[in-house]
């Protein structure tokens, strides 16, 4: 049996490679999944010898001649010279396993940068069959990123003698209307025939995975449904090449928008989806329809792993699907710039895509949520999915004529700081040579850093994740408490933004022009400690309804 081969950026300065405590962990981690790291990983770097600007070598100045340009990001010379002699030492043998351990080893097998994008995705090629993972020296900053690289060697592993699951899709995509109206009404015959059939206790339903594509914030122009993790359709309602961006007639609309509602409340389908209080919004206002919310993926997760691990159905992907391979960017490259029928074509499958995952990924997390003991977690959390969608549809009541007041007031209030400001600071004194319209010290954080840690001298704040320099409000308060001298200075400045996050965030929200309402979107999964979280509705408009202040503030 080949070894598996291991794939690294370089070794370290001392010409080790993974060693120190990544290493060491990076060892256990393999232990963990059944490898010894001695006997069963052969170990390669793509650069022979250590660089200290290590992933920097990767988003060098775009105006750099030392570097190329790939994925959006100027890469520098050397990595790509590198990686080039890297592929001239590698025999070819199709059958071998290969982890690439960060973001060099990522680029040179798949032409991408992002670790985040790629982790997970299972690529073949004439070298081996590659997936990408964290590095092991990022384990001790990320700690759950180990959690994350042990389900990608776990995955991988299942293959070690064996080729990779791509699958098989059967998308009906773009189809004419007789083909589409046959393919709804047999998955609704197929809910008719399903009987009241007692189970393990359990009534026997058909699980439809549901996802939308919408247009400009404003109508939905893609509808898909998956029956598996490979079958789906994928009904598009608006045709970019058409003058009115009308796909269907409006009977055929309306038929097409029936069934697909008959088919969505149906009490013999159980409804899946990701953040499916999104598409609930939009199926409201647009079709009448509140369709059945059986299943969350987003909040399945949110009940597994709370404020642990990602929730985005790329991620769900990685870690729950038998195959994942990263798609979501094919949605943001055509999203609202479809122009020709290949467009067409690639939207529609993105949208296939998602329902698939969808599919799959809330099968695998029902398995999990009953193995972990959290269904009644998880059923709690549900319970709560058609209260808070009338909830977000009724929205609030909203006085237009008191908001014109009061951001007049807060206005002719913000002036007053920034004239304060001002004259204890000269913008054109400390910073002369500032591009002309640009944003003063005490709005822009970087002059502000400048003027804190460089001009001043303060003693240099850091953000607690990533360990940079900050000027957020704790790092201001801090200094207020530690700098006597600038403690009045610094306390207004605190005032200013206060003012001004209740300015923008409480004077500024857009109003539904129909009802003089404002709305807002609750999420059932936002916070780790399982409240509920706030925010602009689907359409962009409102506000987030749980920070009003206490209005007592002086």
């Amino acid at each position: 049996m080949d070894k598996i081969l291991v794939v690294t950026d370089m070794p370290d300065k001392h010409g080790n490679v993974l060693a120190g405590s990544g290493g060491i962990e990076w060892t256990k981690l393999l232990n963990e999944v059944g490898l010894d790291r001695a006997e069963d990983v052969e170990i390669k770097c793509i650069m022979p010898t250590h660089d200290p600007k290590g992933n920097d070598l990767l988003k060098i100045n775009k105006k750099d001649p030392n570097g190329y340009d790939i994925g959006g990001l100027r890469v520098h010379k050397d990595v790509v010279f590198h990686i080039g002699q890297f592929f001239k030492g590698l025999d070819e043998n199709p059958n071998r396993l290969i982890f690439g351990l960060g973001a060099i080893p990522i680029l040179a097998f798949t032409g991408s940068i992002s670790v985040k994008q790629q982790r997970g995705s299972m690529y073949t090629s004439r070298y081996g069959k590659f997936i990408g993972t964290h590095h092991p020296d990022t384990f001790l900053k990320m700690w759950e990123w180990r959690y994350v690289s042990r389900f990608d060697y776990i995955r991988g592993l299942k293959y070690r003698d064996a080729s990779f699951p791509e699958p098989q899709y059967d998308f009906t995509i773009d189809a004419e209307y007789g083909e589409t109206v046959d393919w709804l009404e047999g998955l609704l015959s197929s809910l008719e025939a399903i009987t009241t059939v007692e189970s393990g206790g359990l009534h026997r339903k058909l699980h439809v995975a549901c996802d939308i594509e919408t247009f400009r914030r404003q109508q939905i122009s893609v509808c898909g449904l998956a029956v598996s993790k490979t079958k789906a359709i994928a009904i598009p309602f608006i045709d970019f090449s058409a003058r009115d961006y009308c796909r269907w007639s409006l009977d055929e609309e309306t038929t097409l928008v029936s069934l697909i509602k008959q088919i969505l409340t149906h009490p013999n389908v159980e409804v899946s989806g990701q953040n499916f209080h999104y598409d609930t919004m939009y199926f409201a206002r647009t079709w009448g329809l509140l369709p059945r919310h059986d299943l969350d993926c987003m909040h399945m997760m949110h009940s597994c792993w709370p404020g642990e691990m990602e929730k985005s159905l790329a991620f769900l992907s990685s870690v729950l699907c038998e195959y994942h391979m990263y798609w979501k960017d094919e949605g943001k490259e055509i999203h609202d710039k479809v122009k020709t029928p290949e467009d067409q074509i690639r939207y529609l499958t993105y949208n296939a895509k998602d329902c698939v995952t969808t599919w799959e990924s809330a099968e695998a997390l029902r398995d999990i949520l009953n193995g972990k003991g959290l269904w009644d977690v998880w059923a709690f959390q549900q319970q709560m999915t058609y209260p808070l969608a009338k909830v977000m549809m009724r929205g609030v009541n909203y006085d237009t004529e008191r908001q014109v007041q009061l951001r007049f007031q807060f206005s002719e209030l913000l002036r007053h700081y920034e004239a304060l400001f001002e004259r204890i600071v000269p913008s054109n004194r400390y910073f002369p040579n500032a591009k002309k319209g640009s944003s003063p010290w005490y709005r822009s954080p970087t002059k502000l850093k400048t003027l804190l840690y460089e001009i001043l001298g303060c003693e240099v704040q850091r953000d607690k994740k990533t360990k940079r320099p900050t000027t957020a409000d704790a790092a201001i308060q801090t200094l207020y408490n530690k700098e006597p001298v600038l403690a009045p200075l610094l306390k207004k400045l605190l005032e200013y933004r206060s003012i001004n996050v209740f300015v923008s965030t409480f004077l500024s929200p857009s109003v539904d022009t129909a009802t003089g309402r404002m709305h807002t979107f609750y999420n059932l999964s936002g916070a780790e400690t399982f409240r509920l979280s706030s925010k602009k509705d689907v359409y962009d408009t409102g506000a987030n309804l749980q920070n009003i202040p206490k209005g007592d503030e002086k």
